[in-house]
C-alpha cells in the first residue's frame, strides 16, 4: 500500500527530523490508490457529526511500521477505518471527538481514483491548522494531541458522482 521509496526504513529515518519539527508531514504519491481494500460499507448519517460511508478494518502491520518509523516512537494501534465521501458528505469536529486518540499519531491515505473533493483539516487553534489536499496517493501523518481536531469539509455538488476514499489509521503512543 505504501509506495517506494517511502517503504524503506532509511528513507523514513531521513524524514523523521522533519516530522519531529512540524509534528506533521504530507507525502505526495506515498500510497497506491489501487490498493484500496474491498469492504462492506456501512452508512453513517447524523447531522451534528457527519454523513459518509465507512468500514472498520483490522490493524495493518505495514501502516503500523510506517507510523513508528516516522514518529521514532513505539505506537499501539487504536483503530483503522476506510471512509467514503460523496456529494453531500462531511465529518465534523464532533465526529472526530468520538474516535480520536488524544496522544498519538494519525495516518490518512487518499485511496481515491481522482481529484474530486475538498481537503481534510486538522486544527488545534484558530490560527494553527493543517489542510491536507484531496489528491490520490497522498499520505498525511499528523500528531494528535488533546487540542488537535480533524474535520472533512462538505462535498459540494461539483463532485458529481465521484467518491473520495480515505483510509485512516490511529495509533496511541506506547506505554
Amino acid at each position: 500500500m505504501i509506495r517506494a521509496p517511502y517503504d524503506r526504513p532509511e528513507v523514513l529515518e531521513k524524514l523523521r527530523p522533519a516530522f519531529a519539527a512540524q509534528r506533521s508531514l504530507i507525502l505526495p504519491g506515498a500510497c497506491d490508490p489501487k490498493a484500496a481494500p474491498r469492504v462492506r460499507w456501512r452508512r453513517f448519517d447524523l447531522a451534528n457529526r457527519g454523513r459518509y460511508d465507512f468500514a472498520e478494518l483490522r490493524p495493518m502491520t505495514e501502516l503500523h511500521r510506517f507510523a513508528e518509523a516516522l514518529a521514532g516512537a513505539r505506537l499501539k494501534p487504536a483503530w483503522t477505518r476506510l471512509y467514503r465521501f460523496r456529494h453531500g458528505g462531511y465529518a465534523l469536529f464532533f465526529d472526530d471527538a468520538h474516535l480520536r486518540v488524544e496522544s498519538g499519531i494519525e495516518l490518512t491515505l487518499d485511496l481515491s481514483r481522482q481529484v474530486a473533493g475538498p481537503p481534510v483539516v486538522y486544527q488545534s487553534s484558530p490560527t494553527s491548522r493543517l489542510e491536507v489536499p484531496q489528491v490520490p496517493g497522498i499520505v498525511a501523518i499528523v500528531e494528535r494531541s488533546p487540542a488537535t481536531y480533524r474535520y472533512d469539509r462538505y462535498f459540494p455538488a461539483e463532485v458529481g458522482r465521484a467518491s473520495v476514499l480515505r483510509l485512516r489509521a490511529a495509533f496511541e503512543y506506547g506505554r
